[in-house]
């Protein structure tokens, strides 16, 4: 799917075929996904939940944003979207699937004061197509030390440290057609991407030193390190092989105002000068030195640096 467009309507038309909804609590572990199946008497109750929640999603969440494939920006401008098979994410995709198939025992919500991390509502349509809607969020709440009274068609009901069942109208992320599409970046850690990021890191950074001069590489480190890992979800492999060309290297350092020893090597002793360098990796600076423009994670010309 390109657009927005295609994305809200695919899943649209996918919910009018549902046939089965099903909901679960979960946890996650560093190696492991555990989901404990949440009963409904009335499967219209899922039903009815979901479609408010879609409704919300689709005419609020996704407005006014673009589909971008992952890893893109902070989710702010765009829904995200990765395919399960990447090898980033993959295992953990597995992991939740087959905890999904084979959860473990059903949930009494009146036995238990069992936390969980996020709940998942499950669809399945007639043609045996599944769906995953994810929010980062427990389900149940328990009103310890307060007491609530709820008054329900005409019923009064008093909780006192009592867990209740509380599904959110945020969905977080949406598992569809082979992807994972992020609506904000609530998921990272529990799909192990802030630990695939902090190893991207490293591997930028090594495939870095490789291209620079030991000189320059000694005067850029410290900055480099400094950096969060997530920042390096933009790294620009062709901007980094860009330096390796020495006119494409004197044009790079003319159009982000570094000045270029007499070896051709940058001189990276200037604070601002590494900044523009580091954004330029990043994908962050807009210029014209190669056809990587359109790709740019955040289209800032250099004069706003």
């Amino acid at each position: 799917m390109d657009t927005m467009k295609q994305f809200t309507k695919s899943i649209s038309e996918y919910l009018t075929s549902i046939i089965r909804y099903s909901c679960y609590a979960q946890n996650y572990k560093k190696n492991s996904i555990t989901s404990i199946e949440l009963k409904f008497n009335d499967s219209n109750e899922l039903k009815n939940i979901l479609n408010q929640n879609w409704g919300i999603f689709k005419n609020q969440t996704c407005k006014n944003k673009d589909l971008k494939e992952y890893p893109y920006g902070d989710c702010k401008t765009s829904i995200e979207y990765r395919d399960i098979a990447h090898e980033s994410i993959y295992q953990r995709i597995d992991q939740f699937i087959n905890s999904i198939n084979n959860p473990s025992i059903e949930y009494n919500i009146m036995e238990s004061s069992k936390k969980f991390q996020c709940y998942v509502i499950k669809t399945t349509n007639s043609a045996g197509k599944a769906a995953y809607f994810i929010t980062k969020k427990s389900p149940i709440r328990t009103y310890k030390n307060h007491t609530r009274m709820f008054i329900l068609k005409d019923d009064s009901y008093i909780l006192n440290d009592k867990p209740m069942l509380t599904l959110s109208t945020i969905i977080d992320a949406i598992i569809f057609e082979g992807k994972i599409y992020f609506a904000s970046l609530n998921l990272e850690s529990f799909l192990g991407l802030e630990t695939y990021a902090a190893k991207q890191k490293e591997c930028c950074i090594s495939n870095l030193e490789q291209v620079l001069s030991q000189e320059e590489f000694n005067e850029f480190k410290e900055a480099l390190r400094k950096k969060n890992s997530r920042s390096y979800k933009s790294f620009n492999e062709s901007r980094l092989a860009n330096l390796k060309d020495p006119q494409k290297r004197k044009t790079i350092a003319q159009k982000l105002n570094i000045t270029q020893n007499k070896d051709g090597t940058l001189n990276l002793t200037n604070e601002k000068a590494k900044n523009h360098l580091l954004l330029y990796l990043l994908n962050k600076i807009a210029i014209d030195v190669d056809d990587e423009k359109q790709n740019l994670a955040s289209n800032i010309p250099l004069e706003r640096i």
